[in-house]
């Protein structure tokens, strides 16, 4: 049971069949690396006593984080006095491994959020998101065998930011599946997006691969490509290869960027 902040200067290893229960008022804050060693038959479980508990935050690593067979559930944004961060789950310069990881509940406005990092989630799962699931910034990795459903934001959101995606489904976004911005390059492909309102888009100078991937019912367009800011003067662009997109407005190119449907341009 923890009743208070946990800050922690150095490595943290939590090991097979932990189960931690955190006050409204309590988060953990690591500055060092975070080690979960749970099982599949001894999983490492963070949820709260009531309500809502405020997350964990692991900046300034010299090794990797790693998180395996775990889950976290009721989390909200970690605030506290002058420290004010976007993410449940926050890594700031901080390198992380998830495996096999479910996060569920989250009323912040990312449910992750990794900040010139370094990660790679393999079979992790988030739903029931007020805003994003996933938020990387200036950071790189990969995101395969994942499932991100009833997500309020955005599922997906990058900037400048780089990702291989793979295997990846989506399913009740309220914004996008997959938002690529600032200078962004983003590599899709075996991947199912459903009930969302935009499927992937491509903005603001970045570059974007979609491969293999089905986007369906969705409520404004499948796949765009456009200018936010106006002050990324390279074009955004977007390739589509071997997809199925239904619809009748599956794709929208603004002027200025650049869209092709397997090597034939839309016309913007």
């Amino acid at each position: 049971l923890i009743n208070n902040p946990i800050i922690i200067n150095g490595d943290v290893l939590i090991l097979p069949g932990t189960h931690l229960s955190f006050t409204p008022n309590s988060y953990m804050i690591v500055k060092g690396s975070l080690t979960v060693l749970g099982t599949p038959k001894k999983p490492v479980i963070f949820d709260s006593t009531k309500d809502y508990w405020k997350g964990i935050y692991v900046l300034n690593a010299a090794k990797e984080s790693k998180i395996f067979n775990a889950s976290f559930k009721n989390l909200r944004a970690l605030e506290d006095g002058l420290l004010k961060l976007t993410g449940a789950i926050t890594f700031y310069k901080s390198d992380v491994h998830m495996q096999k990881v479910v996060i569920n509940d989250i009323i912040s406005e990312d449910a992750i959020n990794t900040i010139e990092s370094s990660y790679n989630f393999e079979d992790i799962i988030i739903s029931n998101a007020i805003s994003d699931a996933f938020d990387s910034d200036y950071s790189a990795g990969y995101i395969t065998n994942s499932s991100f459903i009833e997500i309020g934001g955005d599922a997906l959101d990058f900037s400048g930011s780089s990702a291989i995606i793979d295997n990846v489904r989506v399913s009740k976004v309220g914004d996008k599946g997959v938002s690529a911005g600032e200078k962004s390059s983003v590599k899709i492909s075996n991947s199912y997006f459903e009930y969302v309102s935009i499927g992937v888009t491509s903005k603001d100078s970045s570059d974007v691969l979609l491969n293999k991937t089905s986007i369906t019912d969705f409520d404004s367009y499948g796949v765009m490509s456009f200018t936010k800011k106006d002050f990324y003067f390279d074009p955004a662009t977007i390739k589509i290869l071997d997809c199925d997109i239904e619809g009748p407005y599956a794709y929208l190119s603004q002027k200025g960027t650049q869209m092709f449907v397997d090597s034939k341009k839309i016309i913007e």
